[in-house]
């Protein structure tokens, strides 16, 4: 969750650190077979979260000890997941304070944050300082994936399995999503769980015109529709795009002062979270548990079909000048001039805020009608948490206890709220979009060949990438680069392996 207070770091860094006191295999890229249950997600979130008891002791003591948490302060990370603030009137921040005190009250420890920077690079660079000169420093780090896990720090974090006080069979810990960025599998240096809402935010999501939709198919419920009848695929998309477009300014070339049923812009992320909703599997397990690059090539190369049939309808435009991004292109949608638009549930928050037309929300569609569930890619913008290798042993009952306990009250008292009272009605407009938003966030997963981008020499962006991959050919694209990827992520990989064994 993200906060707004920021305590100063030359006071973090003298308080004391967190000590004892006390005695005391998911594969989430292949197809599966479970049908998302809307009201069952809704009702378990309202009803089930509040009383939900943990396993922690109730004679945990820490006697005021300080736990010190370095993070990202960009206001995503800082306001609605770390710090939160005492009645500012925004419920989250509000929930996140009062989560806070409860911690440590329970516990008798004492949070201290220290800023490690507004950007990634910012953070990146603190927490990098801080693990070379092999000081401790901090106790865990919350923070956007591209300022840790893009960066390759797994050897310097510990792994988590086994720690004291923390029970990974409990529903706050995100497990799918700990395996799947595992590099030696059940070995878990990055951690998820329900204090992590930005990566709800940074899930990817679609968005539709109404009022542009009823001009051109009629009602726009169709759509919903589609979704809960599990029939909203790539090839209906491409479909519903037909008959959108429209020449505003008469000059015969499609361009930016036109109406397009969709855009496809030169957005990396909008190119993976594609692949991901069409579930193609990208890494397997070799026999010793390492991951590896597998690509299912027979359902890469459909998937590369269709978006290229989708490129190329009459409805879609490529904006090859690459003026509108992922940053920008809620706002041509808020200006009517787009039916469709592809983005994550946070990014268009401002811009449709400002929005006249009203607008609905659409998971990432199937590849086809075959495949079972809707799934949304967690961007790495979205955080995590890990624990430094330069953490003491004797530090670790407190730090576990402390996360434990974060995450539990984070899924009794914050994930609900921010399910219900942002998602649903900051974010939807309807009572339709919240029943699509249960089924986003029920199938949220990380992909690791995006979160790990760089150590495959970023090979799904060379095959799915139209600006990469121009004519849209998948086998090419494929032939061109798998050799060189796996090598070089195979490499990284044993240089991380051999860096942890040191």
């Amino acid at each position: 969750m993200k906060k707004t207070l920021i305590w100063l770091l030359l006071a973090a860094f003298l308080l004391p650190s967190c000590s004892q006191n006390t005695p005391g295999n998911t594969d989430t890229s292949a197809p599966d077979s479970t049908t998302p249950q809307v009201t069952e997600a809704t009702a378990e979130t309202t009803t089930d979260r509040a009383d939900y008891k943990d396993s922690l002791p109730d004679n945990l003591n820490f006697n005021g000890q300080n736990v010190r948490v370095i993070y990202r302060s960009a206001s995503a990370v800082a306001n609605y997941e770390l710090i939160g603030t005492d009645n500012s009137g925004d419920i989250i921040f509000d929930a996140v304070w009062e989560r806070n005190r409860k911690v440590e009250d329970r516990l008798g420890i004492k949070f201290a944050y220290i800023d490690g920077g507004v950007s990634y690079q910012l953070t990146y660079d603190s927490v990098y300082a801080s693990l070379m000169a092999d000081s401790y420093d901090f106790d865990y780090i919350n923070a956007t994936s591209n300022a840790t896990i893009l960066r390759y720090l797994n050897p310097y974090m510990r792994d988590m399995v086994g720690a004291p006080h923390i029970d990974f069979d409990q529903p706050w810990w995100w497990t799918d999503a700990m395996e799947s960025l595992s590099l030696q599998t059940g070995v878990w240096r990055w951690l998820f769980g329900d204090s992590m809402v930005s990566c709800y935010g940074n899930a990817g999501a679609m968005f539709f015109n109404k009022a542009l939709y009823q001009n051109i198919h009629g009602n726009p419920d169709e759509v919903y529709q589609l979704v809960l009848d599990g029939k909203w695929t790539i090839d209906k998309l491409t479909e519903l795009t037909t008959g959108a477009y429209k020449d505003v300014n008469g000059d015969g070339v499609k361009d930016y002062e036109d109406i397009h049923g969709y855009v496809k812009y030169g957005s990396v992320s909008d190119s993976q979270m594609f692949y991901v909703g069409f579930q193609v599997r990208t890494t397997s397990r070799d026999q010793n548990g390492r991951i590896i690059i597998d690509i299912d090539q027979e359902r890469a190369a459909k998937a590369m079909e269709k978006l290229v049939t989708m490129r190329t309808a009459p409805g879609v435009w490529f904006d090859e000048a690459g003026k509108w991004s992922s940053d920008n292109i809620a706002t041509p949608f808020s200006e009517g001039k787009l039916l469709f638009i592809a983005s994550r549930l946070n990014a268009t928050s401002q811009a449709l805020r400002e929005m006249n037309d009203p607008y609905g929300i659409l998971p990432y569609p199937k590849l086809d009608e075959e495949q079972k569930e809707y799934k949304s890619m967690i961007h790495q913008a979205g955080t995590s948490l890990s624990v430094p290798n330069t953490v003491p042993n004797e530090s670790m009952e407190c730090i576990g206890a402390t996360l434990e306990a974060t995450m539990a009250e984070s899924y009794r008292s914050v994930m609900p709220l921010y399910l219900e009272s942002v998602l649903k009605l900051k974010y939807s407009q309807d009572e339709m979009s919240g029943k699509v938003i249960d089924i986003i966030t029920a199938g949220v997963i990380k992909e690791p060949l995006h979160d790990y981008g760089g150590m495959s020499q970023y090979l799904l962006n060379n095959i799915f990438y139209f600006p990469a991959n121009q004519d849209g050919n998948f086998a090419s694209a494929y032939a061109a680069n798998i050799d060189s990827s796996k090598a070089a992520w195979d490499a990284k990989v044993a240089e991380m392996e051999d860096l942890i064994k040191e």
